[in-house]
C-alpha cells in the first residue's frame, strides 16, 4: 500500500521539493478533504518592524558624534588663534636679554617628550568617574607633550594623545604663572587653571598646574606638577581634591598618577643657558 501511495506522487520524478504537499494532498483526498492553507497570504508588513531600543541607540550615536566634530573644530579654531605670534623656545639666543628667574626653570621643561612610563592611572580615571570598560583603552594611550616659551613670561603647552597609532586628542594651553587662565580636555571638560612654580618632592624646580572642574555639581580641583630629574626625565603628578569619593575625600600620595616622559630631540635653548 505504502508502494501504491508513493507511485501517485508525481513530484517524486519531477520536483522533490512538493513531495510532502502531494503526499499530503493524497491522504486528504482519501479523508474527503482538500489542503486550501497553502492558498492563504500571511498577513506580513511590508518592512519589517525596528526595535525602539535600537532606534534611541542609533539617535544616542548620532548626537555623540554631532558633539564629537563640534568639539573637534572649536578645538581646531582655538589652537589656530592661540598659535599665531607665539615664538619658540628657540628664539631665545644667547644675544638676547638676560634670562629672569622664570624663564630659566622653564628651559628645563621646554621641548618635545613622550610618555615612557604611567602609574597610578586608576586613581586618576576614577577621580573622574571613567567607566571600567574603558580603563584598559586609556590605559594603551601615548601622550607627546610639547613645551614652548610665548611672549614675556607665557608658556605654551601642548599635548597630543594616540591609541593604536591614531590621534585621539589634541589640545593646547597658552598661560602665565600667577594669570587664571581657561583650558578644555577630553577628560573631565572644561576647566578654569592657575600655574605657579614651586619645588617638587626632589627639590627640583617645578611647574604647578591647577585645573578646577565642575564635575556633577561639585568642584573637583586636579593639580598636575611638572618636573625634569636628574636623570633628565619629566615627570608629570597628577593629585586630584575636593570630590568626595566613597571612601576619601582626598586623592594624594599614593593614589596620585605619575607619567614619567622621554625627551624627544636636543633640548631647545640650551646655549641661552648662562653658567
Amino acid at each position: 500500500s505504502i508502494a501504491v501511495l508513493l507511485n501517485g506522487v508525481p513530484s517524486l520524478d519531477a520536483d522533490v521539493q512538493h513531495v510532502g504537499f502531494d503526499l499530503m494532498s493524497i491522504v486528504a483526498q482519501h479523508l474527503g478533504l482538500e489542503p486550501v492553507w497553502q492558498l492563504e497570504v500571511p498577513a506580513v508588513p511590508a518592512r519589517a518592524p525596528r526595535r525602539q531600543g535600537k532606534v534611541d541607540e542609533e539617535l544616542d550615536l548620532r548626537s555623540t558624534l554631532r558633539r564629537l566634530e563640534q568639539n573637534l573644530e572649536q578645538m581646531a579654531q582655538n589652537m589656530q588663534s592661540l598659535s599665531q605670534g607665539l615664538p619658540s623656545a628657540g628664539g631665545m639666543a644667547a644675544g638676547d636679554a638676560p634670562l629672569s628667574g622664570d624663564q630659566k626653570r622653564s628651559l628645563d621643561l621646554f621641548g618635545c617628550w613622550q610618555s615612557a612610563e604611567v602609574e597610578g592611572l586608576e586613581a586618576l580615571l576614577d577621580l573622574f568617574k571613567v567607566p571600567q570598560a574603558l580603563h584598559f583603552l586609556a590605559k594603551q594611550a601615548k601622550r607627546t607633550l610639547l613645551i614652548e616659551g610665548g611672549l614675556g613670561a607665557q608658556l605654551s603647552l601642548s599635548s597630543t594623545t594616540t591609541m593604536a597609532g591614531r590621534t585621539v586628542e589634541e589640545s593646547m594651553l597658552v598661560f602665565e604663572p600667577g594669570t587664571p587662565f581657561q583650558g578644555q580636555q577630553q577628560l573631565g571638560g572644561a576647566f578654569t587653571g592657575c600655574a605657579r612654580w614651586a619645588s617638587s618632592a626632589g627639590g627640583e624646580h617645578a611647574l604647578v598646574l591647577e585645573k578646577r572642574f565642575t564635575l556633577d555639581g561639585r568642584e573637583l580641583v586636579v593639580e598636575e606638577t611638572f618636573a625634569v630629574g636628574l636623570d633628565g626625565r619629566l615627570e608629570v603628578a597628577a593629585a586630584g581634591r575636593g570630590l568626595q569619593l566613597p571612601d576619601r575625600e582626598r586623592v594624594a600620595g599614593p593614589g596620585e598618577c605619575v607619567t614619567t616622559f622621554d625627551r624627544q630631540g636636543p633640548k631647545p635653548g640650551a646655549s641661552a643657558r648662562g653658567p
